[in-house]
């Protein structure tokens, strides 16, 4: 064999190749929802808590309990919170979801929410009042009472959260 048949036999073994490679790639399953939406971590719809439409103020995650939290707000409560506008004015309305935390099956070491464990609901109805509490738990959703000084506690630690830099 001469060096020209040589050199044409290497370039088809090579388009040959990379026209199996990319043939072996397009036979690729279509991923299934479960792979691709975490349903167990989904807030139910309810009238009562739809924080579906909000945008996301600040998150944490806390390793001791093995949970992890969101703190949403509607347009009112986001604007001020990005502002440092604080008491929050009359309008805001704040909901601080939080989820069991669970490994990533997709991703090696990555943490992910699991189910949802509570939604604390904050909302500010008039200027320089008190703003109301509301917590949410269970399957379906509950509103369960709180003492009033737990609630004040947990409107303090829900109202000092700072809104996140975001790009």
């Amino acid at each position: 064999m001469n060096d020209r048949a040589r050199w044409a036999f290497g370039v088809a073994l090579c388009n040959f190749c990379v026209a199996g490679l990319g043939i072996a790639g397009c036979g690729a399953r279509e991923p299934a929802p479960a792979d691709t939406r975490n349903e167990l971590a989904s807030l139910p719809a309810t009238s009562e808590l739809d924080p579906h439409g909000w945008k996301v103020i600040t998150s944490a995650i806390h390793r001791n309990d093995g949970t992890m939290s969101t703190l949403f707000g509607n347009d009112i409560a986001v604007k001020a919170s990005r502002a440092g506008q604080m008491p929050y004015p009359p309008g805001a309305d704040l909901s601080w979801v939080t989820w069991a935390s669970q490994e990533d099956a997709h991703w090696f070491g990555a943490k992910i929410p699991g189910k949802v464990q509570s939604v604390e609901r904050v909302r500010f109805e008039t200027a320089g009042g008190q703003p109301s509490y509301d917590k949410y738990e269970g399957s379906p959703w509950t509103k369960h009472a709180v003492e009033p000084a737990a609630a004040a506690e947990r409107v303090a630690y829900i109202v000092r959260q700072r809104a996140s830099v975001m790009p």
